[in-house]
């Protein structure tokens, strides 16, 4: 279907489903002012693994473990 002849709510929703697309971990939010989407953002967070310090690894020694 041509965006021309899309109706705006089919527009608005085709462009929440893209804002969502691929988003593993974050939140979207969607900011409505008289009744109308003025705004769309998406703030994505990126969870990261970090293997535990050297010093960690030795006090967990020291505690009997």
């Amino acid at each position: 279907m041509l965006r021309s002849r899309m109706k705006t709510s089919d527009v608005l929703v085709e462009h929440i489903v893209n804002t969502l697309k691929d988003l593993r971990y974050g939140y979207v939010v969607i900011t409505v002012h008289d009744s109308r989407v003025v705004q769309i953002d998406r703030t994505e967070k990126h969870r990261l693994t970090v293997p535990p310090s050297h010093s960690e690894r030795q006090s967990g020694r020291d505690n009997g473990k």
